[in-house]
């Protein structure tokens, strides 16, 4: 196990740094006093030139410079750069010319060591002005102008800075220039040795640095850090405790330890509330569960429904939202001609429409007498729902009466949804006259509409589940696919009918939630049975 792998890493980042750091400031410090160095000697090679120049008399030269015809003035000028140059250390070349418009003529010059044959001029010679990079220097040498400027010469003729001045003869006319080269080898050579020792130093600042930096690492901050990983690991055997003499001083890590001690507290008492909560949950699960079944076991679920009788067919579903729902669908026969369709819609959801649901179901059955019309059953389950209704609950309810021996049906709408009635094999809307909600206002009078069935005619009804199911987008099924739905389910058998459309609304929700419980009953009057 690497005990101090974060401070190592901390310490070889710090190293990096620095030694990137020490390469930048060495850097910098030779390139600055390279400058200061070439400008130095750039400005001792000028006083060369301008000392020569000022010794030279073109009059007593003019004789050698036109005709290269060696005389005394020559030879003691000769003498005399060789001098100069023999003073000056460094100066590489120290010559004379004559500048031209379009070329200079070479005039004589001192002698060097550093001399290479091949480059030794002879009176007469000429260069152009393209050559040894003295195009740049034309416009000044055409005015007879001294440098004054830093000129780098980095030519054949070796490394180093130059300078050049002018010499006039008694009239002011450019006669001659004179121009120096100053050797640099040696200086960078003193630069280079300069940058290295820099350089040294600052690794060697770094390397102490880096030392002092990882033990104090280590002592005020990798120390106290072990000693925490250390307790937290062993809270795993259940056991978490701070040696406070593992942290020198009362910092920020002595707070984490802190922290982390109370925070192993609070997820014991947390641990023992979640575990409450979660048997509490199962069995409140458990209890959800059985009401979930007892709900289902309400409803008519048995299809065929009536097998023995021939005059009608039925099938109907419900999928709540949560656990129970608040819809609910009933069918039976109020006595041997005539049978009940009962579809509502508890407000809210869950357990509160749920249990609401159940009192509504069984009255509006208890109260389904032969004789009593629908409206009238309505209105006194609607009167016994208001009795102690202080939560304000209510249910939208259709309720249809049908007599199979001669397909009449009476029905009543309390705030529910429209149905479809096909006839002839076309569907249409049925908009009955919406009386208010069930438990919405007492003593309420309750109005019922009649129609009559023909062989083969099919109601379906449903609940807002259906035509208010949501996708993703929160549109609506609407009932527009409703219609779509039941003119493309609408003539196979009455379990494929509801399948049906249930697939066309799980496919148009996608992947969003059921918002509401869906409800639906389809209902096909065959005709009164044959003797």
């Amino acid at each position: 196990m690497k005990r101090y792998s974060l401070g190592r890493r901390i310490t070889k980042m710090q190293i990096i740094l620095m030694v990137i750091m020490a390469f930048i400031i060495s850097s910098c410090v030779y390139f600055g006093f390279r400058t200061v160095y070439f400008r130095f000697y750039n400005e001792k090679v000028q006083d060369v030139v301008r000392m020569t120049a000022s010794q030279v008399d073109w009059e007593k030269l003019e004789n050698y410079a036109l005709s290269g015809k060696e005389d005394d003035y020559s030879k003691e000028l000769k003498e005399y750069l060789d001098l100069v140059k023999e003073n000056f250390t460094g100066v590489g070349y120290i010559y004379m010319f004559i500048p031209y418009e379009d070329h200079l003529m070479y005039v004589l010059e001192g002698s060097t060591e550093y001399d290479n044959p091949d480059n030794i001029s002879s009176w007469g010679d000429t260069y152009d002005y393209t050559e040894y990079e003295y195009e740049q220097l034309l416009p000044d040498v055409q005015q007879g102008k001294a440098s004054d400027t830093l000129h780098i010469l980095n030519s054949e003729l070796g490394f180093g800075v130059e300078a050049w001045a002018p010499v006039f003869d008694k009239e002011g006319n450019l006669r001659l220039m004179v121009e120096a080269d100053y050797g640099l080898e040696l200086i960078n050579k003193d630069l280079n040795t300069f940058s290295i020792s820099i350089l040294g130093i600052l690794l060697l600042c770094i390397l102490i640095i880096a030392t002092i930096i990882y033990f104090y690492l280590r002592w005020s901050v990798l120390r106290p850090l072990d000693a925490l990983i250390t307790s937290v690991k062993s809270y795993s055997h259940g056991n978490f405790s701070i040696d406070e003499k593992e942290f020198p001083r009362k910092d920020e890590l002595y707070n984490l330890s802190e922290s982390f001690e109370n925070m192993t507290l609070r997820i014991e008492k947390y641990t023992e509330e979640v575990q409450k909560i979660t048997a509490e949950k199962e069995r409140i699960g458990a209890e959800l569960g059985i009401a979930t079944k007892i709900q289902a076991d309400m409803l008519p679920k048995i299809f065929p429904a009536f097998p023995e009788r021939g005059e009608f067919d039925i099938f109907a579903t419900m999928t709540p939202a949560k656990e129970v729902g608040g819809d609910f669908y009933d069918f039976f026969m109020v006595d041997d001609d005539h049978m009940a369709l009962v579809i509502a819609d508890v407000s809210s959801k869950g357990v509160p429409a749920a249990l609401f649901m159940v009192i509504a179901k069984t009255l509006i059955k208890d109260h389904t007498r032969f004789g009593i019309s629908p409206e009238k059953v309505f209105e006194e389950v609607n009167n016994m729902l208001c009795e102690g209704n202080d939560e304000g609950m209510f249910v939208t309810a259709f309720m249809a009466i049908i007599s199979l021996s001669t397909g009449d049906m009476t029905y009543v709408n309390a705030g529910h949804e429209p149905f479809l009635h096909r006839h002839d094999g076309k569907w249409s809307w049925i908009k009955p006259k919406s009386g208010f909600i069930l438990a919405g206002l007492e003593d309420f009078e309750y109005t019922s509409d009649e129609m009559k069935l023909e062989p083969g005619d099919r109601l379906y009804m449903f609940t807002d589940g259906v035509s208010e199911a949501q996708n993703i987008n929160n549109e609506l099924f609407g009932d527009e696919r409703i219609t779509a739905a039941i003119e493309k389910y609408g003539d196979k058998k009455l379990s494929e009918v509801l399948a049906g459309i249930r697939k066309d609304i799980d496919e148009f929700a996608g992947e969003a939630d059921q918002f509401d419980d869906i409800t639906m009953l389809v209902f096909e009057y065959k005709g009164a049975a044959s003797d």
